[in-house]
């Protein structure tokens, strides 16, 4: 009896959950989309590859611009590169209408060596009314080194503007030139021109200007006096001696100390005692006209004075030293052998 009541039970309950499901429409649902980012989505590019420009060619190129200032960097690029390709062109641009772009070309010139712009550059320089472009050129000839060019420079020693004649007096200094020794023995009387004629006969370093050298030991001008001392020592000049000497008690410590490197020069070592007191000087020329003189007639004495000093940023000190070691070997001790047992 039991049993069959629970029969019955089951049997109810399985048809109650069936009718539960008849008339019940299935509920559709959208398939769930992943929506990627917009990034993922899209695909990546390669990265976009500039075409590699050759800047000797890139820079010629530009020499044509209608822009001057383009023209003038280019240039000036030009001459940074050092390629002798480029000549030609920079010697066509010396024609530009625009002052700036010529004197780029004129420097790029000088710094290629460029000795087939010779030609035009001297006519140029003749002719050129822009003082800035005709001091360019007296520069370019100091790095071209073109010794054609010695007479137009010399005619350039008469320049109106001051900066050409400057530039002139120093390339004909730099060129050794032999010729221009005289026209710039006559510079020694232009109260403008001293100091340059000066330099450039002390770098030609012809004795036949001694004489007019020692003429400017007592100029109105200190820098002038100093710098005729200087030069006296430059070209060895032994009838300076005396002079120089009775220098080394002027009160001024660059006349001194330049009289005793003059001296120096010429192997007197009259200076030397006033220049080991003078290594430390506050100011620099004095400084390292001091050492000079330590180096050039010291003996080894002098390397603790020279090792001592702090300041050789300009290498002034290890030269000296070098000099002194040169003209003084370090004597190597012996070893002495060992004895054999």
């Amino acid at each position: 009896m039991r049993y069959l009541m629970v029969s019955v039970c089951l049997f109810v309950m399985s048809n109650f959950c069936y009718s539960q499901t008849i008339g019940v429409e299935p509920v559709e649902t959208e398939p769930v989309v992943v929506k990627s980012t917009e990034a993922e989505s899209v695909e990546a590019k390669p990265a976009e590859v500039k075409p590699v420009t050759d800047p000797l060619q890139d820079n010629i190129a530009k020499l044509i611009d209608k822009n001057p200032s383009v023209r003038r960097t280019a240039a000036s690029n030009l001459g940074t590169l050092r390629n002798p390709a480029s000549i030609p062109h920079l010697i066509k641009l010396l024609k530009d209408e625009d002052t700036f772009v010529r004197l780029a070309a004129i420097d790029s010139l000088g710094i290629l060596r460029a000795k087939e712009a010779s030609p035009e550059l001297k006519n140029i320089f003749e002719t050129e009314k822009s003082a800035q472009v005709r001091q360019g050129i007296a520069v370019a000839f100091g790095y071209i080194g073109d010794t054609s060019a010695v007479p137009v420079l010399i005619k350039g020693l008469k320049d109106p503007h001051d900066g050409t004649k400057f530039a002139c007096a120093q390339t004909l200094g730099l060129m050794h030139s032999r010729e221009a020794v005289q026209p710039l023995i006559e510079e020694l009387k232009n109260p403008v021109m001293k100091r340059s004629a000066l330099s450039a006969l002390s770098l030609i370093g012809d004795t036949t200007a001694s004489a007019a050298v020692r003429e400017l030991f007592n100029d109105e001008d200190i820098n002038i006096r100093i710098e005729a001392i200087r030069v006296a020592g430059a070209l060895r000049d032994k009838e300076s001696i005396a002079t120089l000497n009775a220098f080394l008690k002027d009160k001024n410590n660059t006349v001194v100390v330049t009289s005793a490197e003059s001296l120096a020069n010429m192997e007197d070592n009259a200076g030397l005692a006033i220049a080991k007191k003078l290594v430390s000087d506050s100011d620099r020329t004095v400084r390292y006209r001091a050492i000079n003189t330590l180096g050039l007639v010291g003996g080894r004495d002098c390397l603790s004075i020279l090792k001592a000093l702090k300041d050789d940023s300009s290498g002034v000190v290890e030269r000296a030293i070098g000099m002194i070691n040169s003209r003084f070997p370090e004597e190597k001790k012996s070893v002495p052998a060992k004895k054999s047992k």
